[in-house]
């Protein structure tokens, strides 16, 4: 892996579990192993750090999903293989992270919004799929359907649910609601789905 390639995931790592404001320029280069100098030869601050191991992690999320979904048996296993792989991001995530990123680095939330017109495309493109296959209804209309499910992503958990069990949720009525029979036992059968 190459040294930008490292700083941007030992950082992201670091954010997600104790929170942006908590982690210093001084913390990530002591865990990438190299010296301050080197860190800001590669970024030159905290921010442009930030927005860099964001959109990283995404695209590395991003190329797992399409890699799965161009060699998945059928549009359900796509969708649960992604809703397998945002449940473990999640829950590695804290809610400081995204505090911070809201509180510090507004801007940032710029970068989030292009991922979601992505990853809305990408549900679009999986209902239609589903349709083809007679997994998914066909008065579903994907516009909308992909539209909402970005949408949960800006429900905020307040405390009382995490972020990971308010997804969780969402997403096995979304994707119930959508089924077809055909589909429907596809997602009863899912392991991930019906975990307990």
């Amino acid at each position: 892996m190459e040294l930008n390639d490292r700083i941007k995931t030992t950082a992201f790592g670091l954010f997600s579990k104790y929170g942006i404001s908590s982690v210093t320029m001084d913390m990530i280069a002591k865990e990438c192993g190299i010296s301050k100098r080197t860190l800001y030869e590669q970024f030159p601050d905290k921010k442009s750090l930030v927005g860099a191991a964001l959109l990283f992690s995404n695209e590395a999320m991003e190329r797992l999903v399409d890699e799965h979904m161009s060699h998945s048996e059928n549009v359900m296993e796509s969708f649960i293989y992604v809703h397998s792989i945002v449940m473990e991001r999640i829950s590695r995530i804290s809610e400081t992270f995204f505090i911070d990123l809201r509180r510090l680095y507004p801007g940032i939330c710029d970068i989030l919004s292009e991922l979601k017109e992505r990853q809305q495309q990408r549900i679009f493109s999986l209902i239609e799929r589903g349709k083809r296959e007679g997994m998914i209804r066909r008065d579903v209309n994907a516009e909308i359907i992909s539209s909402a499910s970005v949408m949960q992503d800006s429900m905020k958990a307040d405390g009382k649910y995490s972020r990971a069990e308010v997804y969780g949720t969402l997403f096995t009525i979304f994707l119930r609601g959508i089924a077809t029979e055909k589909g429907l036992k596809i997602i009863e059968n899912s392991p991930i789905i019906n975990k307990k």
